[in-house]
């Protein structure tokens, strides 16, 4: 991914509002990511010093992952 690349979703990912509602609540943060937030995390995994990160899922969603285990 370069600056200008147009992102795409994949088909049926747009959560329902219900869904989109119980995810922000499950977050810690209590809110949706900010652009800038998500930005940064996918500018690390751009940039030489993330060469050795591979197989790796990077989870930018405000703790919801980590207050579900």
């Amino acid at each position: 991914m370069r600056p200008g690349d147009p992102v795409r979703a994949s088909p049926g990912t747009a959560p329902t509002a219900a869904a989109f509602d119980a995810l922000t609540k499950t977050s810690q943060a209590g809110r949706p990511a900010q652009l800038e937030e998500i930005a940064g995390a996918a500018h690390y995994l751009a940039s030489e010093v993330a060469g050795c990160v591979q197989g790796t899922t990077v989870v930018v969603d405000g703790g919801g992952l980590a207050a579900r285990l």
